[in-house]
């Protein structure tokens, strides 16, 4: 199996602060999904490109993008800050 990698120089970072739109998420959920968590349980499911800053989602959740997705414990939160980033 062929192994390929590349290496370079990326360009500068550049994260511009959003103004927060206050707390309330529902606009970015995407549904129920099951998950299991030692049980099954029923977890929102939100939609990260949806998300803006200042938003709270509380656990049991999902957050889904493209590339992956981010489990939301019970009992954790999450809130998305200004440059977009979840803190958990």
């Amino acid at each position: 199996m062929a192994m390929n990698a590349a290496f370079g120089t990326q360009p500068a970072l550049e994260l511009t602060a959003q103004r927060t739109v206050g707390t309330d998420a529902s606009a970015a959920r995407r549904g129920k999904r099951r998950i299991y968590l030692g049980d099954w349980t029923e977890a929102d499911v939100y939609w990260f490109d949806d998300l803006k800053p200042g938003m709270k989602i509380a656990g049991p959740a999902l957050v889904d993008s493209a590339s992956t997705s981010v489990l939301v414990v019970n009992g954790s939160s999450v809130t998305v800050d200004p440059l977009g980033s979840l803190q958990i």
